[in-house]
């Protein structure tokens, strides 16, 4: 699985890595976390503020580990540098734009366009591949219920 971040505050706010979520990004990334049909193994994300926090919500809510990995910068973001991340089955990757973008369409062959908050849900073979996966699904939480506030959230 790879996600956009959730909105951030806007661009010139700060310096870009240290852009947080704004209130409707909290909302967007735990959307998109109680819509999981499946618990995610880990929560790789990218070291820039905001999507540390969208990780950090969606590996919160499903009770996983998160790691920060340098290689998910968006200077830095690609197909092979999330190969030689190695992701377990079933991890959700936090990125930026156009690399997400750009990573998804280099796996599937899809030309996608990801709003913030977005999710695609991609299935591959034994290794990360250009043209080696399939897109599943496609998550936008503009679409999404927004989420019923938990005891303590």
């Amino acid at each position: 699985m790879i996600m956009r971040h959730a909105q951030a505050e806007p661009p010139g706010s700060g310096p870009d890595p240290e852009r947080r979520l704004t209130g409707e990004g909290r909302e967007q990334a735990l959307a998109i976390a109680r819509s999981l049909g499946v618990k995610p193994s880990i929560v790789i994300t990218s070291p820039y503020k905001r999507a540390v926090e969208t990780g950090s919500i969606i590996a919160r809510e499903h009770d996983v580990d998160l790691r920060v990995s340098e290689e998910l910068e968006p200077a830095r973001a690609s197909l092979e540098s999330l190969s030689r991340l190695n992701p377990p089955d079933n991890a959700l990757v936090v990125g930026h734009n156009p690399s997400v973008e750009n990573i998804v369409s280099n796996l599937t062959g899809c030309t996608i366009r990801m709003s913030t908050g977005a999710l695609a849900v991609i299935v591959y073979g034994a290794r990360l591949a250009p043209g080696s996966g399939m897109l599943r699904a496609l998550l936008d939480p503009s679409l999404l219920k927004k989420p019923a506030s938990k005891q303590g959230d």
